[in-house]
């Protein structure tokens, strides 16, 4: 038979549903700086994408992993996409570095990668998965069942692209640090075109003040959206 990703489009497939990943919640309060919570802004940010989304395109079924301050497994949340019958996964996060001047904005997709800047990303965002070198079979194999590569790739440089665009057009300079690969566990398995975005950095004073402000969230919310 031919590859699933050779058909879709040919035979007119369409995006009928997505989910909406809200990074961290409950016990896993993701990064921390100035007083606030990655686990809080990116719920945020993602109610304000779903409700978008159910504003402009009432026939499409939008979903979340999680609406409230609940931990959820990163291995269970593309479970809950595929039972969801999601045609697009995405998990929205806050990026931390401990040289604070880092700032900006990018989007990941899942592939192995020798960039150790996103490996020390996938590595932190990981870090609650529990998964331990014994699983380390188990994850290659994911990888290499992932046959939606080309589209997530596609999907990660729309938005990031769109982003980007609507950040600097809304509040002026967003450095673009691009489209990156990595190994995150909460895309692997997930069986649909998968993105990891990370909206800008929590460690940053300037962009933490940046993300206080509700008008800013909206605007995440809606670079994602286009």
């Amino acid at each position: 038979p031919l590859p699933e990703r050779l058909v879709r489009a040919p035979v007119g497939l369409k995006v009928r549903s997505i989910m909406i990943d809200p990074g961290h919640g409950g016990h896993d309060p993701g990064a921390l700086a100035y007083g606030m919570e990655e686990k809080t802004l990116v719920l945020e940010i993602s109610r304000r994408l779903r409700d978008l989304i159910h504003e402009r395109h009432p026939e499409l079924r939008v979903g979340m992993t999680r609406d409230n301050d609940e931990f959820i497994p990163l291995q269970e949340r593309p479970q809950i996409a595929k039972r969801f019958g999601a045609d697009l996964f995405v998990s929205v996060h806050l990026n931390a570095n401990p040289i604070r001047r880092f700032h900006g904005v990018e989007t990941y997709f899942l592939n192995m990668t020798q960039d150790r800047d996103a490996l020390a990303v996938a590595a932190r965002e990981n870090a609650g998965s529990g998964q331990h070198l014994a699983d380390l079979n188990g994850i290659l194999l994911d990888l290499l069942r992932d046959s939606n590569l080309i589209e997530s790739g596609e999907l990660a440089k729309t938005v990031q692209a769109s982003l980007v665009t609507r950040l600097r057009a809304d509040t002026g300079p967003t450095r673009d640090l691009g489209v990156k690969q990595a190994p995150f566990v909460v895309l692997m398995g997930a069986e649909m075109p998968s993105v990891l975005v990370e909206a800008g950095f929590i460690t940053n004073r300037h962009e933490n003040q940046r993300l206080q402000d509700p008008d800013y969230l909206d605007q995440i919310a809606q670079g994602i959206y286009e």
